[in-house]
C-alpha cells in the first residue's frame, strides 16, 4: 500500500497528514479510512487532507491539530511512504 503523508509536531503532539485522493465522503468512509492509517503511524493522531471539486484543501481529524495546520501554514514535502 502506498500513502502520501508527512509526519509533523504541534505542541508535543506527533501526527501524520495523509492525503487522500477523493470525493465526497461520508464521516463513516473517513473514519474508516484514518483507522487504516494509523496501523501505519502507530501512537501518532492521523489528520487527513483531501481536496473537493472546489480544489481547496480540506481536513478531518482532531479540530486543534488542524486549526494548528491552518494557523501555522507548515512548509514540510510530503512523502511518498509504502507499507
Amino acid at each position: 500500500m502506498e500513502v502520501i503523508a508527512v509526519e509533523l509536531e504541534a505542541d508535543d503532539t506527533r501526527f501524520a497528514l495523509v492525503y487522500k485522493k477523493v470525493n465526497a465522503l461520508s464521516r463513516m468512509q473517513k473514519e474508516r479510512i484514518k483507522r487504516t492509517y494509523a496501523k501505519f503511524f502507530p501512537g501518532q493522531e492521523i489528520i487527513m487532507m483531501y481536496a473537493e471539486a472546489d480544489k481547496l484543501p480540506h481536513y478531518y481529524g482532531k479540530e486543534d491539530l488542524i486549526e494548528w495546520l491552518v494557523t501555522n501554514n507548515h512548509r514540510s514535502e510530503f512523502k511518498k511512504y509504502t507499507f
